[in-house]
């Protein structure tokens, strides 16, 4: 197995293992793809009509994209968690005469894909490289949850999602001021007093946002957690700080 090694600044050096791929497809074909493929009734509940060289075809074209989606992880070894959801995958796909069009394996090659980072980032032995990555995936997965907004409302045959960087509108906060009347913590509206999101943020360290339904509490919330996760918050926060968006009702 060839070893590569990548000299940093300051001294730093990171060993990256290179896992030969001839290998890695080699060991994977055999003890993970073949045994899932042959497990598996190639009949199911598909179109009796369908020619039995197009379900050949499929069933072969979805073997490569399994393989390949696995050997683009970069290791040979995969974790039970993925393997189980993979062999459930494949059953669910033959079902549907291993259709080209089977939404669970783009999502299944794209996971694969981006597994690639932390698991080279695991050979390497090294757990700040590893803090890294995974900070990174996780990072990633708060802007593909938060970073967009769904089109409700309009009668379409499809999901609309739009990207909050384009649609965004920021609000402006009136700020609640305690009241000098009894009871003395009860608190009115100062409705001179507004400000825009970033002026309060940069201020306060804790705020809590009120408003009516629909008045956009949960949308700024939204855009600051997946600015904040790129790190183009624009805020006096640490660049590389961290977003934890809770949801109360869950």
């Amino acid at each position: 197995m060839p070893e590569s090694v990548w000299i940093l600044g300051r001294g730093q050096i990171l060993y990256r293992i290179e896992a030969n791929v001839s290998e890695i497809q080699t060991q994977l074909e055999s003890t993970v793809v073949r045994p899932i493929f042959e497990s598996v009734h190639t009949n199911g509940r598909r179109d009796q009509s369908l020619p039995a060289v197009v379900l050949a075809n499929r069933r072969d074209r979805a073997y490569k994209r399994v393989l390949d989606a696995l050997i683009s992880r970069g290791a040979a070894r995969i974790p039970a968690e993925l393997r189980g959801r993979l062999e459930s995958m494949v059953e669910n796909w033959s079902t549907q005469a291993f259709d080209d069009a089977f939404q669970p394996i783009q999502e299944f090659e794209i996971q694969c894909a981006r597994d690639r980072d932390r698991v080279i980032a695991e050979e390497s032995g090294d757990p700040r490289r590893v803090v890294e990555v995974l900070e990174s995936e996780y990072r990633w997965r708060v802007v593909e949850r938060f970073g967009s907004i769904e089109l409700k409302g309009i009668q379409l045959n499809h999901r609309v999602r739009l990207d909050l960087d384009e649609v965004y509108v920021p609000l402006r906060l009136v700020q609640l001021a305690p009241d000098s009347l009894d009871p003395p913590d009860r608190f009115i509206w100062e409705s001179l007093i507004d400000a825009s999101v970033v002026q309060v943020v940069r201020n306060h360290v804790r705020i809590l946002p009120i408003g009516t339904p629909g008045s956009g509490k949960s949308t700024l919330i939204s855009f600051l957690a997946s600015r904040c996760a790129r790190g183009e918050h624009g805020l006096s926060w640490p660049e590389r700080a961290v977003p934890f968006v809770i949801t109360g009702r869950r």
